[in-house]
């Protein structure tokens, strides 16, 4: 028995999980894929997470409908019988199939068939479907009996009972439809895909990456609205949030940051190093390193792994910039304030518009949720965002071991939270 579950589940797991995942990974890159205009190309740009259950739905059905000519269907059992003929397994499967459905119509429309059709014929529906179903538990099977009462059931179930029956198209519809409802409502409330657009957060997030969003984790908004049911799941110090510009003029974009400031606090920033009442973010210097947010031109900097709220994440600091304080910043309730990691090419809480000057935080209601992993390309798949400082490959021997020895002497998480509020400045005579 056990060995019988055993490939029935490596079975469907590869034909019906496994390869239509891939296949439809696959697809939806080529969909996506700039300067490509195929139909649908929009969609999976657009919305690559429903576009992707769509595809792998539609794969499924596909894969599902040649199920019995897939290799080592034969080693399956089909209703829970063993040793059928690959040529009775279609019809085996479609004898049970029609019984189940004629079975339905008449438990569901029962008087309206003995009605419409009279007493005779609603129990000549009842004999050919038992009829049907003896064939069908034979013991050998008997195909010329099984595809006559088989025949006989079709034409009941296209026939006279047809009136009450839903067509395949419309089945098939019906599944394709739950499967996008599904995803959305997904997209809405709990995870939905971004493409990072530019390298304000390099080398944590390359440009082209595209990863999952948790929408969950701060509580779920009510879909259409920026109302959230929980409003006690605010973001902590350290997280990468997907956020609306809190100018929206400035950008309709959805944008990416980390949260370095939360209400109550006074942040400072010193040559993009984060101050936060009064307290420096602890960091380690890994060494000089290069990103390149073109192709054709690169920025050369110190690299450090920075330590903040028991998260260990890497920030880089271009060489080229010029020495500047900037702040103090008071940080509002409902709100936080995120900076880049690539601190002097980031637009961020520290250049945007307030209205009398520079300095703004995200409100609660702008912030979308939280990045989960990186998902394409395959060479960055599964990259933990909220874990260990990850950079992609070709990174110099010296940068990866350099970061390897900042995270064995990492802070513990106490040293890594900020003393709180107006009175860490007040104790330091601010």
């Amino acid at each position: 028995m056990f060995r019988t579950h055993a490939i029935r589940f490596a079975f469907a797991a590869v034909w019906f999980f496994l390869v239509p995942a891939v296949v439809a990974y696959v697809l939806l890159g080529i969909l996506a894929r700039p300067g490509v205009n195929l139909p649908l190309s929009d969609f999976a740009r657009e919305q690559s997470v429903p576009a992707g259950i769509a595809l792998f739905t539609v794969l499924e059905l596909v894969l599902y409908s040649f199920r019995h000519n897939l290799p080592f269907a034969r080693f399956v059992a089909v209703a829970g019988r063993h040793g059928v003929p690959v040529e009775l397994r279609a019809e085996l499967e479609q004898a049970l199939r029609l019984i189940n459905e004629a079975d339905a119509i008449v438990a569901k429309h029962s008087d309206a068939i003995r009605a419409q059709l009279g007493a005779a014929d609603h129990e000549r529906v009842l004999g050919v479907v038992e009829s049907a179903r003896s064939a069908t538990r034979a013991e050998p099977l008997d195909p010329v009996r099984l595809r006559e009462t088989q025949s006989e059931l079709n034409e009941l179930v296209v026939g006279p009972l047809s009136r009450w029956k839903k067509s395949e198209l419309l089945e098939y519809a019906g599944s394709i439809g739950t499967a996008l409802i599904v995803a959305l409502l997904l997209r809405a409330v709990v995870v939905e895909a971004f493409k990072i657009p530019s390298g304000s957060m390099l080398p944590t997030l390359q440009i082209g990456d595209h990863i999952f969003v948790n929408k969950f984790i701060y509580g779920p908004k009510v879909p259409l609205t920026d109302t959230r049911i929980l409003e006690h799941m605010p973001p902590h110090r350290g997280d990468v949030i997907v956020f609306s510009h809190p100018v929206p003029a400035l950008s309709p974009d959805d944008l990416i940051k980390r949260v370095i400031a939360l209400p109550g606090d006074t942040l400072e920033v010193e040559s993009g190093h984060a101050i936060i009442n009064g307290w420096r973010v602890p960091s380690c210097p890994v060494g000089t390193y290069a990103v390149s947010e073109d192709p054709l031109d690169s920025s050369v900097g110190d690299l450090f792994v920075e330590y903040l709220e028991g998260t260990a994440y890497l920030a880089f600091y271009d060489h080229d910039h010029t020495p500047a304080r900037q702040g103090p910043y008071e940080v509002r309730p409902g709100e936080v304030w995120v900076m880049g990691d690539n601190r002097h090419h980031s637009a961020d809480s520290r250049v945007w518009p307030n209205g009398t000057g520079l300095g703004r935080g995200v409100p609660y209601g702008n912030i979308k949720g939280r990045a989960m992993f990186v998902w394409a390309p395959l060479s960055r798949m599964f990259v933990d965002l909220m874990g260990s400082p990850v950079l992609p490959e070709g990174a110099p021997v010296e940068i990866l071991e350099a970061i390897a020895a900042c995270l064995a002497k990492r802070p513990t998480p106490e040293e890594t939270v900020p003393p709180s509020g107006k009175a860490a400045l007040q104790a330091l005579g601010r």
